[in-house]
């Protein structure tokens, strides 16, 4: 009851301009929720945010994502409680309204390029490979160093969008930025030499009588980022956050 509550006072004080029924305004204008909804309104959205975060780390995402909300309602800035709004909703699976929560800020600021890269982990988890790689493009447009960002649209490109001279390029880039990285190996086997070779020895095996070779690439290490990374991913947005505020 009182998580059904405290959703109720999260919801008047968000949209207390909207239209509701009659029963409906009949309980919000009870005094008990009257009184709480004024206590609401004058709570900071610091200790809003905090309040939030205690209810994230005993697991009640449910709570947590209501009163990052209302912290945002009351004036919280979006490029600090945004991402760990975000990650609250991938740790309850609640990935469409993460990438609602997140839609009007991106429209805004296409530079916000931490942010975005969550919202296109986010999509690609969701299955939604080209709404990821125009995601991961504006990430890279804006951090031109980003790896993670570069090897997850040579995968995309390779394994969904079926572009591999795309994927080429993105793994090479990935390659030079990151030559040791995790993703090192994976990056070294999508490269269209490694292709172009395999295909070659294909042609000769053929030539020479051994009948036809399947040419298939190693995708072995392709990434995860649909959901058990997605926490990691969005404490890069969090310091992604406080260095876009630094510069």
């Amino acid at each position: 009851m009182k998580r059904a509550r405290f959703a109720l006072l999260a919801s008047s004080a968000l949209v207390s301009q909207c239209a509701t029924t009659q029963s409906n305004r009949r309980e919000a204008e009870s005094p008990e929720v009257q009184q709480q909804l004024e206590q609401i309104r004058q709570t900071p959205w610091q200790q809003l945010a905090d309040d939030a975060e205690r209810a994230a780390q005993t697991g009640d995402y449910t709570r947590s994502e209501q009163y990052f909300v209302t912290a945002l309602a009351r004036g919280a800035p979006a490029e600090r409680v945004l991402p760990r709004l975000l990650r609250v909703c991938t740790s309850a699976h609640r990935y469409r309204a993460a990438i609602e929560y997140s839609r009007g800020y991106l429209l805004e600021r296409e530079n916000a390029w931490s942010l975005r890269f969550v919202v296109a982990a986010i999509h690609i988890g969701l299955n939604e490979p080209l709404t990821a790689s125009r995601h991961l493009e504006l990430v890279l447009r804006h951090n031109p160093q980003h790896a993670e960002a570069e090897f997850l649209l040579g995968t995309l490109y390779r394994d969904d969008l079926r572009d591999p001279g795309k994927a080429d390029e993105h793994f090479r880039r990935y390659l030079e930025l990151a030559p040791d990285g995790e993703h090192a190996n994976a990056a070294r086997d999508g490269l269209l030499q490694r292709v172009d070779e395999a295909a070659a020895r294909a042609r000769q095996a053929e030539a020479d009588g051994g009948g036809a070779v399947l040419v298939s690439v190693n995708a072995d290490a392709a990434v995860d980022a649909s959901v058990s990374g997605l926490r990691e991913t969005a404490r890069l947005a969090d310091a992604g956050s406080d260095a876009t505020r630094r510069r």
